[in-house]
C-alpha cells in the first residue's frame, strides 16, 4: 500500500512527460465496458450523457485489481446519472477496492478531461505535477484534483476526486444504475462473490444507511449471470448450464425492476434526508 503524498518518483518522471501510467478506477469506470464509452465515445446503459471519446480510442492494455489506501464516499448529484457520485479521500480510514487500467498519459488526459466536462484534445496540465509530488488541483469542481496513489510496475499510479474530504460534504444515496455499474467493475476486477460485492457496496457512504440492505443485495443479484457469478471465471468464463438459467435470469430482471421502483419512489426523499445544501459546486 502507498500514501497518496509518500511515493517516491521514478526515472524521468519530473521531465514533464508521461507515457505511460494506472488509471486508477474506483467508480463506475471499474467496467471495462463504461470506461470504452470514454475511450471511444458513445453513451454507457442508464446513462444521460454521451461522450465524445479519446484520440487514442484504443482499448487499455491491460488492467489489475487493486486496493489503495482510503475510501470510496457518495456526494453531489451526477448530471449523467442523477443521484450522488462516487469521490475518492485518501484520508479514510481502510482501503478502497479499484481497478488499475493502463493507459497512455493521452489517453489519461482526454479521460480526464471529459470527466471534468473539459474537451478532449489537449495534453491535461497537471499530470506530471501529480505524478511528481502526489497531488494537483486543476480546478474547484468534481473530478478537478489529481492524486497519485501508488506506482505499479515503476509506473505510476492516478486518480482523479474532489478537492474536499469526506467529511466536508453531505452524503447522497447514488442512483441504482450508478451503483449497479460499481457492482459489475468490483465483479470484472475483483472476481467478489455476490455476497462480498453487496457487503463492500452497503458499507460505502452514502450507501449506507440510504439504501437498504435488501434492495443493495437485489440490485447484485439482478445483475447479468456472468456479473453475478464473480467466482466463475470472469467474463467469457464458461459454466455449468442446466434448464434453470432461463428462469434464474427472469427472477434477476424481476429484482432490479424492484430495486429501480423502489428507488424511484423514495430517491427524493432520501436526497433531502442527504441534505443537499452546503454542497460545493460539482
Amino acid at each position: 500500500m502507498f500514501h497518496p503524498q509518500a511515493v517516491d518518483g521514478g526515472p524521468g518522471w519530473q521531465a514533464g512527460r508521461v507515457d505511460r501510467l494506472w488509471y486508477v478506477a474506483y467508480g463506475s469506470n471499474m467496467s471495462a465496458a463504461r470506461l470504452g464509452c470514454y475511450l471511444s465515445g458513445g453513451r454507457p446503459p442508464g446513462g444521460l450523457r454521451s461522450y465524445p471519446g479519446c484520440r487514442d480510442g484504443r482499448p487499455p492494455r491491460r488492467s489489475a485489481p487493486v486496493l489503495v489506501p482510503g475510501g470510496v464516499y457518495f456526494a453531489g448529484e451526477s448530471r449523467a446519472w442523477t443521484g450522488g457520485m462516487a469521490f475518492y479521500d485518501p484520508w479514510l480510514p481502510g482501503v478502497a477496492a479499484a481497478r488499475a487500467w493502463l493507459l497512455t498519459g493521452e489517453q489519461f488526459a482526454d479521460l480526464a478531461a471529459q470527466e471534468m466536462y473539459r474537451p478532449p484534445g489537449a495534453d491535461l496540465a497537471g499530470i506530471a505535477a501529480a505524478v511528481a509530488s502526489g497531488r494537483a488541483t486543476l480546478g474547484p469542481g468534481r473530478y478537478e484534483t489529481l492524486i497519485r496513489v501508488g506506482t505499479r510496475e515503476g509506473l505510476p499510479m492516478l486518480t482523479f476526486t474532489a478537492p474536499w474530504r469526506a467529511v466536508d460534504v453531505p452524503w447522497h444515496a447514488p442512483a441504482p444504475a450508478y451503483l449497479g455499474m460499481l457492482a459489475g467493475g468490483l465483479r470484472e476486477a475483483h472476481h467478489w462473490p455476490a455476497a462480498r460485492i453487496a457487503d463492500h457496496l452497503a458499507g460505502l457512504r452514502g450507501v449506507a444507511g440510504r439504501w437498504e440492505r435488501a434492495a443493495v443485495e437485489e440490485l447484485v443479484a439482478g445483475l447479468s449471470p456472468d456479473d453475478r457469478n464473480a467466482g466463475g471465471g470472469g467474463p467469457g468464463g464458461r459454466r455449468g448450464g442446466g434448464g434453470g438459467g432461463a428462469a434464474r435470469r427472469t427472477r434477476r430482471g424481476r429484482a432490479g425492476r424492484r430495486v429501480r421502483d423502489r428507488t424511484a419512489r423514495t430517491r427524493s426523499a432520501g436526497y433531502r434526508r442527504a441534505g443537499r445544501s452546503g454542497h460545493p459546486p460539482v
